[in-house]
């Protein structure tokens, strides 16, 4: 379906997989994946996504402000196996491209505090550890 570092625009994604076109997190109702996108606007909201080597991908929860809570996209990544979701991470590559970088698997997630929201205000975050596969 999507080649690794294959670039695709975000808007045609959605017009053949549906789910939400705004979020980091896109949950297709009727397919057996979830979208992550990767490399907005999360300087902004106080945190970074990033390669920590090779394998290992560290991808923060949804929401700018306020405590992240383990709802919606947050737990559907956390539940994803057990759920029979495929992860699938996406990195802007350009305004609206994104490379496909592979099927990730969520190893857990750490709860970090004191980051700066969207808002200036301090906040705990979940910052999810996954790992591609191969």
């Amino acid at each position: 379906m999507f080649k690794i570092d294959q670039v695709y625009e975000r808007a045609k994604i959605h017009d053949l997989f549906g789910g939400e076109r705004q979020k980091g997190i896109s949950k297709p109702a009727s397919h057996d994946f979830i979208m992550l996108f990767s490399g907005g606007a999360e300087k902004a909201s106080g945190y970074e996504n990033g390669w920590l080597d090779d394998w290992r991908y560290q991808y923060s929860g949804e929401g700018q402000s306020g405590d992240m809570q383990m709802t919606g996209g947050n737990r559907a990544i956390r539940d994803h196996a057990p759920n029979g979701k495929v992860l699938y991470l996406f990195e802007r590559t350009a305004p609206k491209f994104y490379a496909f970088r592979g099927e990730m698997t969520c190893e857990g997630h750490e709860l970090v505090t004191n980051v700066p929201g969207g808002d200036g205000q301090p906040r705990t975050i979940i910052l999810f550890q996954l790992r591609r596969r191969i």
